[in-house]
C-alpha cells in the first residue's frame, strides 16, 4: 500500500478521471486503509466486541506453519470477544475473514458469479476471489476444532452484489450455478455449505464517504486540526501493512498510544 496524505474535503494529491495503473491502485490502498481505521476506532469504545485487528494476514501466532493458501485471501482479520492468552483465531470468540474489492473506475458494475470464480492464474493454481476467501474460512475453522460457528467471510467492496450472486448464495443447493460456484472453492458440499452461510458480500460507502466519515468521528474528539489527527491515524494503519508490523495486532492501548 501506498499511504498518501488527505484534505479536509477528501481529495487525494490524484486528480482526473485516469484510473489505471498506479492510480487504480492507489485508490484501491486508499479504501482498505480508510475502512480499516473506521473498525479500528470500534476498539476504543471500552464495551465494543471487536478487540483487535490485523492487516495483510493473521497475527504472527496465528500464522506460525501456515500455508500460503491460507493467507492469500485475508487483507483483515478482525478477532472478537474476550480474548485470553494472546491474540489467535483459536482464543477469539467470533473472527471475520475481510478481502477488499475497490474500483473507482466502475463503482456500478455488480459482482457476479463469473467474476467470483474467475481465476487469473490459468493452467496454475486457482486464485479465484472465492477460491482464497474459502482456503482462508477452512483454515480457520481447522484452527477452531472444525467448526463453522462464529467465523464471518466478509468480500467488502464499494461495488453491488448482481441478483444472480444474491440467489445463488440464498439458493441453499438449487441455484444452476451451485456446483460450478462450489468447484471453484475447493470445497466438498457440506464445508461449501458452511462457506455460504458464512459468507456476505458487504456493500461500503467509497473512500471518500469513508473519510468524511472518519473525520467526523475524529473531530469530536480534538478541538485542533482533525485533519492532522486523521492523518496520524492513517500513518499507524499504514504502519500495521508493512512487513516489520504487519502481523502485529492493532488493540484499543496501540490505538491510543
Amino acid at each position: 500500500m501506498t499511504n498518501r496524505r488527505w484534505s479536509e474535503n477528501g481529495t487525494d494529491d490524484m486528480t482526473g478521471p485516469d484510473y489505471s495503473g498506479a492510480r487504480g491502485s492507489n485508490a484501491g490502498d486508499d479504501f482498505h486503509e480508510l475502512w480499516c481505521l473506521r473498525q479500528a476506532l470500534t476498539l476504543l469504545d471500552p464495551a465494543a466486541n471487536l478487540k483487535a485487528m490485523t492487516l495483510e494476514g493473521f497475527t504472527a501466532e496465528d500464522e506460525t506453519g501456515a500455508s500460503g493458501a491460507a493467507l492469500d485471501g485475508v487483507d483483515c482479520a478482525m478477532y472478537y470477544g474476550k480474548i485470553e492468552g494472546g491474540v489467535t483465531v483459536r482464543s477469539a470468540t467470533a473472527v471475520d475473514i475481510v478481502q477488499f474489492k475497490y474500483s473507482s473506475a466502475n463503482p456500478e458494475t455488480p459482482w457476479t458469479i463469473a467474476r467470483l470464480v474467475h481465476n487469473k492464474a490459468a493452467h496454475k493454481k486457482n486464485n479465484s476471489v472465492v477460491r482464497r476467501l474459502a482456503d482462508a474460512f477452512n483454515w480457520v475453522k481447522q484452527q477452531r476444532g472444525g467448526s463453522p460457528k462464529d467465523i464471518r467471510v466478509r468480500l467488502v467492496s464499494n461495488q453491488p452484489e448482481s441478483k444472480e450472486l444474491a440467489d445463488l448464495l440464498a439458493s441453499r443447493g438449487t441455484a444452476p450455478d451451485w456446483a460450478k460456484v462450489r468447484e471453484a472453492t475447493g470445497l466438498i458440499e457440506d464445508e461449501f455449505q458452511q462457506f455460504v452461510s458464512a459468507f456476505t458480500l458487504s456493500k461500503s460507502e467509497s473512500r471518500l464517504g469513508l473519510n468524511e466519515a472518519v473525520l467526523q468521528q475524529v473531530s469530536r474528539w480534538t478541538e485542533g486540526d482533525s485533519t492532522h489527527l486523521r492523518n496520524r491515524l492513517l500513518d499507524f494503519i499504514h504502519g500495521k501493512t508493512l512487513p516489520e508490523s504487519k502481523k502485529d495486532p492493532i488493540t484499543r492501548d496501540g490505538l491510543l498510544a
